[in-house]
């Protein structure tokens, strides 16, 4: 009996699972919905964000990338 419960269960899985387009939505509401009703950034968070900017310009100018880390998860960087 449990067998066919499961095997059911897993064709009803199959017929609607639809999680790509779950996915969409989610993604839709959250730039129609969520971001315009976002709050504004404390003046702690903006000068965090502005400080980053910094360091990036920084590192594009002073920086030398080391080699090999192109495709990895976090590029290296000599600093000159």
């Amino acid at each position: 009996v449990f067998s066919s419960f499961k095997e059911v269960l897993e064709a009803i899985e199959k017929q609607f699972s639809q999680p790509h387009i779950i996915d969409e939505r989610r993604k839709e509401h959250f730039i129609q919905e969520i971001m315009p009703n976002a709050p504004q950034l404390t003046h702690r968070e903006g000068r965090m964000l502005e400080r980053l900017g910094d360091l990036e310009s920084a590192l594009e100018k002073k920086g030398k990338r080391v080699k090999g880390t192109l495709k990895e998860d976090v590029d290296k960087f000599l600093w000159r």
